[in-house]
C-alpha cells in the first residue's frame, strides 16, 4: 500500500525497505527449505498481489531515489526467487550441476510480469544511457537478472536452442523439451526489439541494444565509434547483456 501512496517520501521509503525485507526472506527460505520448521518465501505472491507491476510503474517515477530503489528491488526479487527455487529443488546428498542458474517456475513468472509491465523498455534504456555511472550500472545489473540464466546454464546455448527448435520444427514442441529458460529468452527478445505493438513502427517501447552496444565501444576508443570512456566494470556487465542476448 506504501508504494501506490501518491507522496514521494513514502514511496521511497518502501522501495528501500522493500530490498532488505527480500534479502531476509531470501535467507530464511534457503536455510528453512525443508524438514518441519521449512519457511515459504512472499516472492512468489508478488505477482499476483499486483506487487511487481506497482515497482515497474515506479521506474519511471520523477523522484530518481524512488526509480533506483525500484530498480534494485525488482533485480533482488528475480535473483533471490531464483536463488530459493534452487535451494528448494537440490536433492538432498547429490553432488555437482543441479539446476545451475536454470529458472524455475515462480522466476518465471517474474520475469513474464516484469517484461508485460514494461520494465525492459525505454525506463532501463535512461539507466543505461545515463552519464552517470552508477545509474548505468545500476541499468546493466538489472537486465543481466533478466536473461543471466541464459550464459549460466548450459541449456541456454545456442546448441540447445538449435535443437530444441528442431524438435518444434519436426513436430515434438517445445513443451516437451521445456527447460526453464523460455521466459528469460522472452526477456532478451524483448531487450533487443523493445515491446508494444507488432508493427516494429509503432513499437511503444525502444530497444535496449545500442544503449548497451554504445556501453561496450565506450573502451575502443574515438577512431571505433566510441564516446566517453565508461569503467572497465560497467563495460564488462554490458558485454555479458550482449553476450546472454
Amino acid at each position: 500500500h506504501a508504494t501506490t501512496s501518491a507522496s514521494p517520501s513514502l514511496q521511497r521509503w518502501a522501495t528501500a525497505s522493500l530490498r532488505h525485507l527480500i534479502t531476509e526472506d531470501q535467507r530464511r527460505a534457503c536455510v528453512f527449505s525443508s524438514g518441519p520448521s521449512r519457511y515459504i518465501s512472499f516472492t512468489s505472491q508478488l505477482v499476483s498481489s499486483g506487487g511487481v507491476m506497482i515497482l515497474c510503474s515506479l521506474l519511471g517515477a520523477d523522484d530518481a531515489d524512488i526509480r533506483a530503489h525500484a530498480t534494485s528491488a525488482l533485480e533482488a526479487i528475480v535473483i533471490a526467487t531464483r536463488e530459493i527455487g534452487m535451494a528448494v529443488n537440490k536433492s538432498p546428498g547429490k553432488k555437482g550441476f543441479y539446476r545451475a542458474g536454470r529458472g524455475t517456475k515462480d522466476d518465471s513468472a517474474i520475469v513474464d510480469a516484469i517484461v508485460s509491465n514494461g520494465g525492459c523498455g525505454n525506463t532501463l534504456v535512461h539507466l543505461l544511457i545515463s552519464a552517470d555511472e552508477s545509474v548505468a550500472m545500476m541499468g546493466c545489473a538489472f537486465a543481466s537478472a533478466l536473461i543471466s540464466p541464459l550464459l549460466t546454464d548450459p541449456r541456454g546455448s545456442g546448441r540447445t536452442l538449435q535443437f530444441c527448435s528442431s524438435s518444434a520444427a519436426s513436430g515434438m514442441g517445445l513443451d516437451s523439451k521445456d527447460d526453464g529458460l523460455a521466459s528469460y529468452r522472452n526477456a532478451a527478445l524483448v531487450l533487443v526489439v523493445g515491446s508494444g505493438s507488432d508493427d516494429v513502427a509503432i513499437r511503444s517501447d525502444a530497444s535496449c541494444l545500442p544503449a548497451l552496444i554504445q556501453i561496450l565501444k565506450s573502451g575502443l576508443g574515438q577512431s571505433w565509434g566510441g564516446h566517453s570512456t565508461r569503467s572497465m566494470k560497467l563495460q564488462v556487465m554490458a558485454g555479458e547483456c550482449l553476450a546472454a542476448i
